[in-house]
């Protein structure tokens, strides 16, 4: 599973530097051959409709919600939907 920041802003310096690490985690999967998750996309698409307040309190640590969309995420990526 990639990492992800709760912030609607592409560029912001924190959101970048998640985007650095989430490029390692998608090179190791390719190269051990293991399903990604990607959850960034999931908790974008969340954020054009909600405030990240709805699901966390500090952009990082999620509420059951968010944890809803990890699961989403993850289910997708074993194409078990």
């Amino acid at each position: 599973m990639t990492p992800y920041f709760l912030e609607k802003d592409p560029l912001s310096k924190m959101r970048c530097q998640i985007l650095e690490y989430a490029n390692v985690v998608k090179g190791l999967a390719k190269e051990y051959h293991c399903v990604l998750v990607e959850l960034q996309p999931s908790f974008d698409h969340f954020l054009k409709y909600r405030s990240y307040t709805d699901i966390s309190n500090d952009k990082i640590h999620l509420n059951k919600t968010g944890h809803m969309l990890i699961a989403e995420s993850f289910l997708r990526a074993i194409n078990a939907t």
